[in-house]
């Protein structure tokens, strides 16, 4: 999978029409790397749980998937996220569906349904959590082993 070469690691800015894919977009290893490890092969089904901001999202699209979902279930995220992938050429979104759902429902899922999951669980290093009452990162690692399972 040649993900590596599909963007360019540029800080210039261009401009962007949803459905026309930049010159540029800046990807860091800690969004590639997750998709590196998981070895997709073309014609898979994906699922990437917790996938704002999107630049993981952006690296499977590379793989050829049969289907990404892509679930951020806080919404003011979902909207980053949906910002980001459309980025991505239009010929690619009939293979790519967004979702505002708790990501913990997707652990019901029949088997089979998704042959990869991708999960970036919440943490506390999260400047948005971080921001909110210490109740609410005091429920992070319940959470975490939830989504992992």
């Amino acid at each position: 999978m040649g993900v590596t070469h599909a963007f360019a690691f540029t800080e210039a800015a261009t401009a962007h029409w949803p459905g026309v894919l930049k010159q540029d977009y800046l990807l860091n290893a800690a969004s590639l790397l997750p998709v590196l490890v998981l070895q997709l092969r073309d014609g898979e089904k994906v699922l990437d749980l917790c996938s704002a901001p999107g630049g993981k999202a952006d690296g499977i699209m590379l793989a050829d998937p049969a289907l990404l979902r892509c679930n951020e279930s806080d919404p003011h995220r979902k909207e980053w996220l949906a910002q980001t992938l459309s980025f991505l050429p239009l010929s690619l979104s009939n293979r790519m569906t967004l979702s505002n759902q708790d990501d913990r429902v997707f652990g019901m899922s029949p088997a089979g349904t998704y042959d990869k999951v991708l999960v970036d669980a919440p943490c506390s290093n999260d400047l948005t959590l971080f921001l909110q009452r210490q109740k609410d990162r005091a429920a992070l690692p319940a959470l975490q082993a939830h989504l992992l399972r």
